[in-house]
């Protein structure tokens, strides 16, 4: 686990509803810097869809996990970007203008990707893995698609940011890209998880953030 954003405890050990900083629960790396101020509400950090995000850092993996809890109201008519890198190359998760959650990595030359339901108004669960060989979605803990392909994730161009909200290029942002809903919980590691291991974070997301 290289990652770990949580609402309720978003500057490590107590949530504070005026910091400019997502701290990150896994280690002293990585901690996420909001931009034009997304706002706290609760155990969430609310995104207006027209130009907040956080800034994070650069984080290239070969093989990995991407957990988000999030909720979403109504869409933009657009692809609304959660959590990702994806400056030409590079992987992420974005809610897409057809109502599903859409996992898009760069592998073996081109983007390959795979979509989960989402349901709007409630708060989703969802997940992506990519082992090396199969690259799998998850919906509150259930896998929901899953593709065959080799090889490794390429890392973006420009020495692109991590980010959550947009998808960003290089320090900045694609500007018609941005995230309209409230981002709970997210996680990144640096290695596949097993179906067992998501499941079981699911199961703690669940307790955590009330899904139903």
């Amino acid at each position: 686990l290289v990652l770990w954003y949580d609402g309720y405890a978003n500057t490590g050990a107590d949530r504070n509803y005026t910091t400019t900083t997502w701290k990150n629960l896994a280690n002293s790396s990585y901690s996420g810097t909001l931009k034009n101020s997304p706002t706290w509400y609760g155990d969430y950090l609310s995104f207006n869809g027209t130009n907040n995000w956080v800034s994070i850092a650069q984080m290239n993996y070969s093989t990995t996990t991407q957990e988000v809890v999030t909720q979403k109201t109504s869409s933009t008519g657009s692809n609304e970007y959660i959590v990702g890198n994806q400056q030409n190359m590079g992987n992420g998760i974005m809610y897409s203008k057809n109502g599903y959650i859409i996992s898009d990595y760069y592998i073996n030359g081109s983007f390959r990707n795979i979509d989960a339901p989402y349901t709007l108004n409630k708060i989703n669960s969802n997940s992506v893995s990519y082992d090396g060989s199969s690259l799998n979605t998850y919906s509150s803990g259930t896998i929901a698609n899953s593709l065959s392909i080799s090889g490794t994730i390429s890392a973006p161009t420009g020495n692109t940011l991590m980010a959550l909200g947009v998808n960003p290029y290089g320090s900045t942002y694609d500007a018609g890209t941005f995230f309209k809903g409230n981002i709970y919980s997210v996680r990144i590691y640096n290695r596949a998880l097993t179906q067992e291991e998501i499941l079981h974070n699911y199961n703690y997301d669940k307790q955590r953030f009330n899904i139903e």
